[in-house]
């Protein structure tokens, strides 16, 4: 059968938001209206079971319209339609996620789902503009059209078929045969590489190799860009006679001789690569006298760093991991996927070195999409990368501590992303043995997806949530012998790389459909699986854990004593290869080299910094200019953006992305407390970036350079020992094997990284290259990033948010006097100075500079308290240069220029007191007195007494974030809001008004029955993201919680996990349920995973008797009040099928998820839960939600009041109510945030209160008290 599902009008978001993309970004004004449809077909159920599963499943009453086996033609008649659905062979999550709700709602049952999507369209749109929307939304890497009424979903696609067969005549294959067979297999390997395997198979193995051998060998030696210019051997370099050459030729020189001085006299027999540029610096770590040494044990997954972790006042022996990905190739064609994939194959890296992931980082630079004929499909590009990246961050439960977009026209033809993680854990945790024979290779994770050049493979962050959650435990991890990430080169090159001989059963493969087979499970890129050796002993203790998680573990080879690698299918052996021979990664690629100093490359720093607006000015007007800067894509606000990403997830975030009262100055890099899952820690991990995508590419030299400084000094900033800074580098370059300029380019690139490094005396520690090689057609500039990383302490780490009148602004320069540059022994004296400053308290802010100079960082800085400036544009250039010019015109350019430079590496302190300049006026760097923070909310630009620039702060803020508005909006783009604001006005004062009098009282009375340490069920459902937040908030109030894992893997572990519930509940006091991302938010709505499990019989049971017999207490945050919601338990405090009048938690009216902080007035306290609060008080804590916006009817709304139900509204810092979205962040009717029932026993509210919980957090924004509803729940039974 056909169920067909579709928003009402008012609620139909994802319609109105096509309907202006068909007519603004496509340019289609016939655009009319447009219909949008979610189509499910189903097999294995009745009609009758699927109607009643309806509004638990497929839709929410209150926003949809379903139709059962309708005629489409006929439902949309005066519509012009299409109709899309995954390509075949491809996971649909929303279809997985369907069928396992209806398999939690109904025992028994076994369905099939697929789905569809139709898309109709009135107005007056002709063939062409038809074809136009259908390309714009319809990519052919992700879905395929099809006829809605005839089309069959569940054909399967062909499998691969040919893996056992020989290549016939191979080992006599001439050179043009051989070319040929490259061709035609679509092979990465060269004709050399190819003479080595006919030479293996005719002196060693006797016999000729199969096609599935081919694909290992391909996969293994040519693969993931192993064969890439990146990992070549080096031959001849050519230096020409330019300055900017003899400068490239002293460096290599200096690396010739770090080489000696390493390798000892083995330096000819070790290649000279780029790889070896970028980590031979690592080998001075052993001249730094400190604590922190590099991990050596862990290098394969990702970087390591042995770290000492203050734990309630003791230190314990940790590791700091470091791991990061870039992606360019297919960012076109299937951008979100692109990026979620990327951020995965980061995570997992770590977790495959079993360190815990608690914060990442997402950078992207692209050309400026608000200009130039195709500026529309950069968008499209912009906000599909941005939504893949935060969706799998959000699935994670990892927070996303920076984000950054920055512009370059360099990126005309293409885009690039970074995806950075850092993660840690207790060093006992982490043993590495070698596989022994007879020892078992696991297979842990999802199901094996279909992986080729046209279907790129699903991603499921929420599989990846449970392995890190299992990884987390130390009784896993020790049964762990050695690891390897399954995901890009697939499971049989992970076997390759993880054991010295195995065979591998490959029909033991877990796969998503029956038509992938043969090598296709064997080197399918599908993510979210681990390969793993441990004992056989171990075997049933660790499938129990696995299983325990929701997580599929199977045995799927053996380790064997030879050094053999034997893959089976079907019985027969489709791969048996030497691993000696494998691992030999075939003939060794030389390249030549050309380093030339033509162009740009031959200018000064001061002129490679200067601003790319400056450099192309006609006309000249001072504030006309710096008006413009501020719009610059780099150096502009990117609040709509960075909202999109979940921040607090963890409660161990120091800084916010954005801080201020306006959650408008964007922070230098990230700073969060290590993951420890008991007690308290004050010790921070510090991750920051340098990159300078700008001059990077118009001197490859320089801009290494001035981007491993940038990453170094920012890290100072957040309180990082310079003597303890490591940094990685990052690289994403086109493979240039056949042009030795370009490699040129990449070498001198490479060459600054190491020049620099070593003469500030940090050692990069590792290097990641992604490759371009596999983009066709798309070329796009090569990128350089560097990585800083670093442990601090949490109490020293300050913002970079100006936070009072009058006080001093001290910018320090490490160099760049006159036409100069960075001057290393000034940047060094520089940092230990910074670092001891800021630990002063006449110290209250600190930021760094990058692109638009120390003007836009101050712009930057001024606008999250709105306090004003006065820079002293004249004082700060003449001093940096020694002179100005003589003409009054030239003063004012003058000025304009040097106050936007990209001085990298620079700082700026607000100071307040008695700060002594002088102390510092002899050192080698610049100190330079640049002005004065004052109370008149505008920046001033100062020329002696004349005024270049004199703007009011919100003129100023108004154009600063104005850019990114049209991409990544802050204000609903669609009418519905307009709709429901007379409602919520004619409410919200009346909410605030609620009657209180006499709920006190009850809700402090407390239970009948006095406990000393209530217990607390905390349900864990796959993709809940909160459960450890609110154990240790309960447990910090002096509960028992205990965490019960919700499994769905199959029926057996779907009725043991409702039964293990309902006996948890039936023996509590208190059941909470957490937020997250339950599900995903499919099937196409929030938490109708755990709707499921609420109405299950059993589970059912257990909470009424919980409510009605033991006076028990009900709450639940995000995902928890949306179940509650869905099931009818708030706002009725009992279970109750939904209507049409129903009240119901919706798409926010910005139609994106928002993650940023808010204010909440208590109203009322008739709750336990609410019993620690005043009416009045407000609370400052985050937010971070898809489907928060809370909607009833006006008479539902009027009942609450009068029962007292809304316990908190959104208001602005004063407890002001309205419905402007920096207070009322999703549009809720009345400003709700928080609803209890009648009596008061259940609560559902969306503002993480867990995530409140301990010190130094969130630093860069106002102070507050933590609302304390856990606390007051246990207080209910402790009396």
């Amino acid at each position: 059968m056909k169920i067909l599902v579709e928003r009402k009008k008012g609620f139909d978001n994802k319609a109105q938001t096509l309907a202006q993309e068909f007519k603004n970004t496509l340019g289609i004004e016939g655009v009319k209206e447009v219909r949008y449809l979610n189509m499910y077909v189903i097999t294995g159920l009745d009609v009758s079971t699927a109607k009643s599963l309806s509004y638990y499943v497929f839709a929410d009453p209150t926003c949809d319209n379903l139709y059962y086996d309708e005629n489409i033609d006929a439902l949309l008649e005066g519509y012009t339609c299409f109709a899309y659905s995954s390509v075949k062979g491809r996971y649909d999550r929303r279809a997985d996620l369907a069928k396992q709700c209806i398999k939690l709602s109904r025992k028994g049952i076994k369905p099939n789902v697929r789905t569809a999507t139709i898309i109709a369209i009135a107005g007056d749109v002709n063939a062409d503009d038809m074809s136009k929307i259908v390309d714009y939304m319809a990519n052919p890497k992700e879905v395929y059209l099809i006829n809605p009424d005839k089309e069959d979903l569940f054909a399967s696609a062909a499998g691969d078929t040919d893996s056992t067969k020989n290549i016939r005549g191979f080992r006599n294959f001439d050179k043009k045969r051989t070319e040929k067979f490259i061709a035609d297999e679509g092979l990465d390997l060269s004709v050399s590489d190819i003479k080595l395997i006919q030479d293996e198979f005719k002196n060693n193995e006797d016999r000729e190799p199969t096609s599935a051998e081919m694909k290992m060998l391909n996969a293994c030696w040519a693969g993931l860009g192993r064969r890439s210019a990146f990992n070549a051997k080096i031959g001849d370099i050519n230096f020409d006679k330019s300055s900017y050459s003899k400068e490239v030729k002293k460096i290599y020189d200096d690396y010739l001789d770090c080489r000696k001085k390493f390798y000892k006299g083995s330096e000819e027999t070790t290649d000279i690569s780029l790889m070896d540029i970028a980590k031979i610096s690592a080998e001075r770590i052993q001249d730094r006298e400190n604590e922190l040494i590099v991990d050596e044990k862990e290098k394969d997954n990702a970087c390591s760093l042995r770290i000492k972790c203050e734990v309630d006042g003791r230190n314990e022996d940790w590791l700091l991991m470091l791991k990061s990905k870039a992606c360019t190739h297919l960012l076109e064609t299937d951008a979100f996927r692109t990026s979620a994939l990327n951020l995965g194959e980061a995570i997992r890296g770590s977790i495959a070195a079993r360190s815990y992931v608690h914060q990442c980082m997402r950078l992207s630079c692209a050309d400026n999409f608000n200009k130039g004929r195709d500026k529309l499909a950069k968008r499209k590009l912009a906000v599909e990368t941005a939504d893949g990246f935060s969706f799998y961050a959000k699935g994670m439960g990892v927070p996303t501590g920076l984000v950054e977009q920055a512009c370059s026209t360099d990126y005309a033809k293409g885009s690039v992303e970074v995806a950075a993680t850092v993660s840690a854990a207790p060093v006992e945790n982490v043993v590495k043995k070698e596989p022994a024979a007879g020892d078992i290779i696991v297979l842990l994770g999802a199901k094996t997806d279909r992986s080729n050049e046209n279907n790129t493979y699903y991603t499921n962050p929420m599989t990846a949530r449970s392995i890190q959650k299992l990884f987390s435990y130390d009784r896993v991890t020790q049964l762990v012998k050695k690891c390897r990430n399954g995901g890009i080169g697939g499971i049989a090159v992970a076997i390759s790389e993880l054991v010295s001989g195995a065979r591998v059963n490959l029909n033991m493969v877990p796969a998503v459909n029956d038509t992938i087979e043969g090598m296709e499970l064997a080197l399918s890129d599908s993510s979210e699986r681990l390969v793993l050796a441990i004992d056989r002993l171990h075997w049933k203790h660790f499938k129990r854990e696995s299983e325990g998680e929701n997580l599929e573990a199977t045995v799927i080879a053996e380790v064997t004593k030879d050094d053999r690698l034997v893959l089976t299918w079907d019985g027969d052996e489709i791969v048996n290869l030497n691993q000696k021979f494998i691992k030999s990664r075939g003939c060794v690629r030389e390249e030549k080299v050309s380093i030339e100093g033509k162009g740009a490359k031959g200018e000064s720093t001061a002129e490679l910094i200067k601003h790319p607006m400056y450099k192309s000015l006609k006309t000249f007007k001072p504030k006309k200019y710096l008006d413009e800067v501020l719009t610059d894509l780099s150096c502009c606000n990117k609040k709509g953006l960075i909202q999109r990403f979940d921040s607090t997830a963890g409660s161990s975030s120091v800084m916010m992305p954005l801080g201020g009262e306006t959650e408008l100055t964007q922070t230098v890099g990230m700073v969060s407390k290590l993951p420890v899952q008991k007690g308290n820690t004050s010790t921070t991990s510090v991750m920051t970036y340098g990159w300078a995508p700008e001059i990077l590419n118009d001197n490859p030299l320089e801009g290494s350079k001035l981007a491993v400084i940038d990453a170094a000094m920012k890290a100072v900033l957040l309180g990082v020992d310079p003597s303890k800074i490591y940094f990685s580098l990052q690289g994403c370059f086109n493979d240039s094997a056949v042009d030795p300029k370009k490699l040129g380019d990449m070498t001198a690139a490479m060459l600054g990284a190491f020049d620099a490094g070593i003469s500030l005396n940090i050692p990069c520690i590792g290097c990641e290259c992604d490759v371009h090689e596999f983009s066709k057609g798309t070329k796009i500039p090569n990128t350089l990033v560097s990585l800083a990383v670093g442990v601090g302490r949490a109490e020293n780490t300050k913002g970079n948010v100006l936070t009072g009148f009058n006080n001093r602004l001290i910018c320090l320069m490490p160099g760049y006097k006159g036409d100069g540059g960075i001057d290393y022994k000034a940047a060094s004296a520089m940092f230990k100075d910074v670092e001891r400053l800021i630990k002063s308290d006449d110290v209250k802010s600190v930021t760094s500079v990058g692109r638009g100079g120390i003007f836009a960082s101050l712009v930057n800085s001024m606008a999250g308290n709105k306090i004003g400036l006065s820079l002293d544009g004249r004082y700060f250039a003449k001093n940096l240069l020694g002179k100005l010019p003589k003409n009054e015109t030239d003063i004012e350019k003058t000025i304009c220029d040097v106050i936007t430079r990209s001085y990298y590496g620079s700082v700026i302190l607000e100071v307040e007191g008695d700060f002594n300049a002088k102390e510092f006026s002899n050192k080698a760097y610049g100190l330079y007195e640049i002005g004065t923070t004052n109370e008149f909310c505008e920046l001033a630009v100062l020329n002696a007494d004349k005024t270049l620039m004199d703007s009011g702060i919100d003129e100023v803020i108004n154009k600063w974030t104005k850019s990114l508005l049209e991409v990544f909006h802050t204000e609903p783009k669609i009418e519905i809001q307009e709709k429901t604001l007379e409602r919520n006005n004619k409410f919200s004062y009346a909410v605030t008004m609620q009657p209180h009098e006499g709920c006190e009282a009850k809700s402090k009375a407390g239970h009948a029955f006095r406990l000393s340490k209530p217990r607390i069920v905390i349900p864990v459902f796959p993709g809940s993201g909160s459960e450890n937040d609110v154990r240790r908030a309960f447990e910090a109030g002096g509960g028992n919680c205990t965490l019960v894992n919700v499994r769905n893997l199959n029926g057996h572990l779907i009725a043991r996990s409702f039964r293990e519930l309902a006996a948890a509940i039936k023996t509590a006091q208190i059941v909470f349920i957490p937020g997250g991302f339950s599900g995903g938010d499919e099937p196409d709505g929030p938490a109708k995973f755990i709707s499921a499990v609420l109405t299950n019989v059993y589970v059912r049971e257990a909470i009424e008797e919980l409510l009605s017999c033991r006076d028990g207490l009900l709450a639940g945050i995000g995902n928890g009040f949306q179940g509650l919601i869905n099931t009818g338990l708030l706002p009725f405090g009992e279970y109750r099928e939904k209507t049409e009048e129903s009240p119901t938690l919706t798409k926010n009216d910005v139609g994106e998820h928002v993650s940023r902080m808010i204010n909440t007035r208590i109203i009322s306290t008739k709750s336990p839960w609410m019993s620690r609060f005043k009416v009045g008080d407000v609370y400052t804590m985050p937010v971070s939600h898809s489907y928060g916006k809370f909607y009833c009817t006006d008479s539902e709304l009027l009942s609450y009041i009068r029962n007292g139900q809304i316990a908190a509204q959104y208001t602005d810092k004063y407890g002001n109510s309205g419905m402007d979205i920096e207070i009322n962040p999703n549009g809720s009717i009345g400003g709700i945030e928080a609803l209890t029932s009648p009596d008061g026993k259940i609560l559902g509210k969306m503002a993480h209160s867990e995530r409140m919980f301990g010190e130094n957090l969130y630093k860069n924004m106002p102070k507050s008290e933590n609302q304390n509803i856990f606390k007051a729940g246990i207080d209910y039974f402790k009396g």
